[in-house]
């Protein structure tokens, strides 16, 4: 199958490169772990690479003000999670909305060059019609959701799909109903939604996983690679952008999304041997 590497050789070497270095770099985190029980060396890495992430801010490399700024601080999920200014989303607003270009979101460049993915918290009620502005605005043909509604008791994110014969409206103008809703396995969810703005209309495809807990990994991979395996069948091209979201949108090396984002650029890079 055709697939995002097609025609880019040399961003297939750099990847598998970098895919391997990350692959070496944990098998020795894990090898001292065992020989120092005692330490929670992972634990300290983590917070090694959180540290000069900052230092990269600092240094205006990775600068977020725009998320920062006052009028933005209710649309973010957490005030200390916020999108990079360089690569964020800007929403592009109708005649006549005067709500800011702002969401906190997040363009990935796919090993083509392009922007080949979009990482989002997840929306929340004063922000799910900018979620669907931003699908719209995108032409979004799968979304990728790796979080509950409700975790650990505490609402996650927003519905901002409907329910069978439910009707939900964005933007006065946006339309949306679930055109069919299949439990793929026990723990993924396949969702046909349509979504309609006057005589334009668009099918997405919404890929539900509930198996990865909020603190936590999940206990088998089956389902979360079965996943990754759908999107890219129904999805080989990086264009339009694949949306991404769990309940925040940060992705380091530990995250869902950072997951879920590595999984489909990774593939190729190990099932194919010539490279």
């Amino acid at each position: 199958m055709e697939n995002i590497f097609s025609g880019n050789k040399q961003a297939f070497k750099m990847t598998k490169n970098a895919l391997q270095q990350f692959l070496d770099r944990y098998k020795k985190l894990k090898e001292d772990q065992e020989l120092r029980p005692g330490k929670d060396i992972l634990t300290t890495e983590f917070h090694k690479i959180k540290r000069e992430s900052e230092k990269l801010g600092i240094d205006g490399v990775t600068i977020a003000t725009v998320g920062a700024k006052e009028i933005n601080r209710k649309k973010n999920r957490y005030k200390d999670i916020l999108p990079f200014d360089h690569s964020r989303v800007i929403l592009q607003r109708k005649d006549g909305q005067d709500t800011g270009d702002y969401i906190n979101a997040n363009y990935i460049m796919s090993p083509g060059g392009r922007q080949g993915y979009i990482a989002s918290q997840a929306p929340m009620p004063s922000t799910v019609n900018d979620f669907w502005q931003m699908i719209w605005q995108h032409k979004v043909k799968i979304i990728v959701m790796a979080c509950k509604e409700i975790e650990l008791g505490k609402h996650r994110c927003q519905r901002y799909w409907p329910m069978e014969g439910e009707q939900l409206n964005f933007f006065d103008s946006i339309r949306v109903t679930l055109v069919k809703e299949v439990a793929i396995t026990e723990s993924l969810c396949e969702r046909t939604i349509r979504a309609v703005d006057g005589k334009k209309q668009l099918d997405l495809t919404q890929l539900h996983y509930t198996a990865w807990p909020d603190h936590g990994v999940p206990k088998t991979t089956k389902d979360l690679i079965h996943m990754i395996e759908e999107m890219r069948e129904r999805h080989p091209w990086d264009d339009p952008p694949v949306l991404i979201h769990c309940r925040y949108f940060y992705f380091m090396f530990l995250s869902k999304q950072g997951v879920l984002h590595l999984l489909p650029i990774s593939f190729p890079c190990i099932s194919v041997k010539d490279c």
